[in-house]
């Protein structure tokens, strides 16, 4: 169970100079809905630092997630590979970030046009690495349903960055990264 923050007491408290907002996070119970509780457990693959600390659960959409490795590397997990936290540190991940669909991997843009946890436009945060190795992170401003991004333009827009993988994470109201000393979302 995780104590909710916000981004910016997450930076504080941390010192990461830049903090994303965008695993998707499910009440104390581990199923139902966040709600307006202080506590809850993030969906997905929850990897950090080395230490596994939740696999994929089955029955959300949260069923894909980036993955950093010891060397450097970075894999694509999902949860049809019935592979575990555990095993993934055991193989040497370092951390992972849980999302709905893969955008782009290896430079190939994906299909995502029948995935409808993210057919629609709405604000959205994308993670992704560059072909030298660098991470990009894109947010889109928007409202669901009335304006922002959704479906096959995330895919173009990655494809269009030169990103070679991308993960599309939790959007809506959970689009937002403190930088430095402010707010964007």
């Amino acid at each position: 169970v995780q104590l909710r923050r916000t981004a910016r007491n997450m930076s504080e408290v941390t010192g990461y100079p830049i903090v994303i907002n965008a695993d998707r996070a499910s009440a104390s119970d581990g199923v139902s809905f966040w709600d307006t509780s202080l506590s809850g457990l993030n969906r997905g693959l929850q990897i950090v630092d080395g230490v596994a600390y939740r696999d994929f659960q089955t029955g959300t959409s949260q069923d894909e997630a980036f993955v950093m490795m010891h060397d450097g590397s970075h894999r694509v997990a999902r949860i049809g590979d019935g592979k575990t936290a555990a095993q993934w540190v055991a193989d040497g991940a370092v951390w992972s970030d849980g999302g709905f669909a893969f955008l782009v991997i290896d430079g190939v843009s994906q299909d995502v046009s029948a995935d409808t946890s993210i057919s629609d436009v709405s604000a959205r945060t994308i993670f992704g690495r560059m072909p030298n190795g660098d991470f990009k992170i894109i947010i889109v401003e928007g409202a669901t349903g009335v304006y922002g991004i959704g479906g096959q333009n995330m895919v173009s827009l990655c494809a269009g960055e030169g990103m070679d993988i991308a993960i599309v994470l939790d959007g809506g109201g959970s689009s937002q990264c403190w930088w430095g000393d402010a707010y964007a979302h």
